[in-house]
């Protein structure tokens, strides 16, 4: 029949996603911006989580805004993004010493950017600027804690992944569980809590096979017919209702998650605006 519109497949489901990622995001948005009383000691842990959660609500956006179009699986590479995100933020505030945590991961960032910015400079533009900033931020860790610094550097030049890094495999198996990410019943005026996301497919958005190498060797078969010619076959690829549902209902999921873990670390009122 001509001129009948139909409502696409899950469409329901996409939007019932699409409005528990924007109430996330719209409850917690003005949180990061409030007042955080902490520790001296923990001044790092904090600074680096937060920082975390920003990325991870920039992340979202894209994906909330992905999810609204006809290319909403684009949002996977958002979603790996916000899974390292959000697996950063665990180890600093899961392991002991998340003070140490947080000094560990900024300075391994810090020395990372000085070394791009050295490598990327070029006689219209040395960077002075840039790494005159990063080292300024670096001194006071080399004059107070230079065994952290020489631990972060022995790290980079001897191609030792980051402590933080290998955990990633072990925070996907708690993210595949249902009910592991979820703190408990949402309390009134907190932000919204996703519980009960389904865990097909989780892997493969934000594991192995969402890398693009992979995708060439999942996505197509190659056969032979009788005739001797080759045939390629390419899946068929996820609607975009699917895609845009799966990857908002993960991001506020893990969104929603990195919040509670930071206000519970640092006392803050989950609920406070």
């Amino acid at each position: 029949m001509d001129n009948v519109e139909t409502t696409p497949p899950n469409q329901s489901g996409l939007e019932l996603d699409l409005a528990r990622l924007e109430t996330v995001l719209r409850e917690l948005t003005p949180r990061l911006r409030a007042r955080v009383d902490f520790p001296d000691d923990e001044a790092d842990a904090v600074a680096a989580t937060m920082s975390l959660l920003r990325a991870m609500v920039v992340q979202a956006e894209a994906i909330l805004a992905l999810s609204r179009t006809t290319i909403a699986e684009a949002g996977a590479s958002n979603l790996r993004t916000m899974f390292e995100a959000w697996c950063d933020l665990r180890f600093i505030l899961d392991e002991a010493g998340r003070g140490n945590n947080g000094r560990r991961y900024r300075v391994f960032g810090l020395l990372e950017l000085r070394d791009y910015l050295a490598a990327t400079a070029t006689s219209m533009d040395n960077h002075a600027r840039e790494i005159a900033e990063v080292d300024g931020a670096l001194a006071p860790y080399r004059k107070n804690r230079p065994a952290l610094v020489d631990a972060a550097e022995v790290e980079r030049t001897g191609k030792r992944p980051p402590p933080w890094t290998t955990r990633r495999a072990s925070m996907l198996k708690a993210l595949l569980d249902p009910g592991s990410t979820s703190p408990g019943p949402r309390a009134s005026g907190s932000v919204a809590v996703v519980v009960g996301t389904p865990s097909d497919g989780v892997a493969r958005a934000v594991s192995w096979d969402s890398r693009n190498t992979l995708q060439a060797a999942l996505d197509a078969t190659i056969d032979t017919d009788e005739a001797g010619q080759i045939r390629l076959n390419f899946r068929r690829r996820q609607i975009p209702a699917e895609s845009g549902a799966f990857y908002c209902a993960m991001a506020a999921r893990m969104l929603s998650n990195a919040w509670l873990k930071f206000a519970h670390a640092f006392k803050v009122d989950p609920a406070a605006d």
